[in-house]
């Protein structure tokens, strides 16, 4: 089932990423262009509940192991800057994370600590004005 959910919704966000940034030729109505982001947002934003509630589950029946580690913030952020920095240049937004103090150290998850931190990440360089 999982497999069928992600395979609808990325076709629907491959689409929508190809009339958002028009990749097949230029679109008669900016309205249309809108459109096509905001289906695509709402596409990354239902995938990504999706994920959450399958991780849910497979933690729940213990399908899936924790990876439980210790790292320094500092080192998670620089590691997936890079990730956002698309979404801050076309914000025109300069994300800078100079006052990190790389001595702060988080534990848990690995693979959730990453989500949040790219979510943190990305919802800097989106919604700073």
């Amino acid at each position: 089932m999982s497999h069928d959910l992600r395979t609808a919704l990325n076709a629907n966000l491959g689409f929508s990423e190809t009339i958002r940034d028009t990749r097949l030729g230029t679109i008669g109505t900016e309205a249309y262009r809108d459109y096509a982001r905001h289906t695509h947002e709402s596409g990354e934003h239902l995938l990504s509940l999706i994920n959450n509630l399958l991780n849910i589950s497979h933690i729940e029946f213990r399908k899936i192991e924790l990876d439980k580690g210790d790292r320094h913030v500092g080192q998670l952020v620089d590691e997936y800057l890079a990730l956002v920095a698309g979404d801050a240049a076309s914000n025109d937004v300069t994300l800078d994370v100079s006052a990190i103090e790389c001595d702060i150290r988080v534990s848990g998850d690995s693979r959730a600590i990453k989500q949040v931190t790219i979510k943190l990440l990305s919802n800097a360089a989106k919604f700073t004005t």
